[in-house]
């Protein structure tokens, strides 16, 4: 779903081609999806697979000989390393071996810019170096901004680890946390709520023109042994909270007559909690709740909706906002700390008076 149906699918790569200031030297958009190896125009753009980062053929006898001498002493070395107990070198052989390919190639076999989502960034490629050298941008995108810490604020988060120059960043509030936590000054290039994916063929069911539309969006929550795998000691995303934050909404939202949209966040599968899946099967029963497809993009149901209601802390809340839509998050622990621009309600109370007030 990351790829457009047609030229309104809210996708990453229409986005990128549509919002974004693209350099005219840009004709070509190349991605490593294996499951999308048509080529296909979008917006203007020849779009296509490709599994290489860079040009990787080499242009003369010169480079090629090169390219061996310091694949061999790089070998050697970690050969070396691994026989008196180090392992590092051999476990980082595969990006030695990228950069010192990239070191012996020419610049202009770099592409102009480099896009990495941030699920894949905690680890910036050596080889990125050599591009960046050759005058190459190579830019994280966050397609959520749901990355700080619920609890213990002042940990470090993984987002410390980040070394990268160039971020593509939502508003104010983000780039704020990101500049507490990294550790080099990199260039933020303000963007408007970053488009990730959409089930574009799928339309969001009739809605009654009559009532006002309360669109709510959640955070799928796992099974607890999922988060013990991970090492995870006290998970907000519980079940339990979950169904109080929906609990408390469509019962002040029947109250009032609102047509109700819940979109929740992820197909469910094995790994997600089974009384959350009873749980929304039976809300799919309530003939004042529509469930909307969760690979529908939440950008297309909001412009639909009157006001918006997200767990803390999903984006949902940001794009409303932006869109000028009533959005609010709605913490039924009371537990949290407002770390947004968004209005964060603690209480069944506050949460009833607001949504009378839109």
């Amino acid at each position: 779903d990351n790829f457009p149906k047609h030229s309104e699918s809210r996708d990453i790569l229409n986005w990128y081609t549509r919002s974004f200031n693209v350099s005219s030297e840009i004709k070509t958009i190349t991605h490593n999806n294996f499951n999308q190896a048509l080529k296909i125009d979008i917006n203007g753009f020849l779009v296509r697979y490709s599994s290489r980062l860079f040009a990787v053929e080499f242009n003369s006898v010169y480079e090629r000989l090169k390219f061996i001498i310091l694949y061999v002493l790089l070998s050697l070395k970690a050969f070396f390393y691994l026989i008196i107990g180090k392992i590092e070198p051999a476990l980082m052989m595969q990006e030695m071996v990228l950069y010192i390919r990239a070191s012996t190639i020419e610049p202009q076999k770099f592409h102009k810019e480099y896009l990495f989502h941030q699920s894949s960034v905690i680890f910036k490629p050596l080889w990125l170096d050599c591009a960046e050298s050759a005058g190459s941008n190579a830019i994280v995108y966050f397609y959520s901004t749901n990355i700080q810490p619920l609890f213990h604020y002042d940990l470090d988060s993984p987002v410390s680890l980040y070394t990268w120059k160039n971020y593509f960043i939502w508003n104010d509030a983000h780039k704020n946390y990101l500049h507490t936590k990294l550790h080099k000054t990199p260039r933020y290039i303000v963007s408007e709520p970053i488009y990730f994916s959409d089930n574009s063929l799928e339309s969001i069911p009739s809605l009654n023109s009559e009532k006002k539309i309360l669109s709510i969006f959640d955070i799928s929550p796992v099974r607890k042994s999922y988060y013990i795998n991970l090492g995870i000691f006290h998970e907000y995303y519980s079940f339990s909270i979950i169904k109080s934050f929906y609990e408390d909404i469509i019962n002040i939202a029947e109250k009032l007559d609102l047509q109700i949209l819940i979109k929740p966040k992820r197909v469910l599968n094995n790994i997600h909690h089974k009384g959350y899946a009873k749980f929304l099967s039976n809300l799919g029963q309530n003939k004042n709740i529509l469930l909307v497809n969760p690979s529908i993009s939440a950008d297309r149901l909001i412009e639909k909706s009157d006001l918006v209601i997200s767990l803390p802390y999903t984006s949902t809340a940001i794009i409303a906002q932006y869109k000028n839509i009533s959005s609010a998050f709605y913490d039924p622990s009371a537990g949290l700390k407002n770390t947004n621009n968004v209005n964060l309600i603690q209480s069944y109370e506050k949460l009833e008076k607001w949504i009378k007030e839109q």
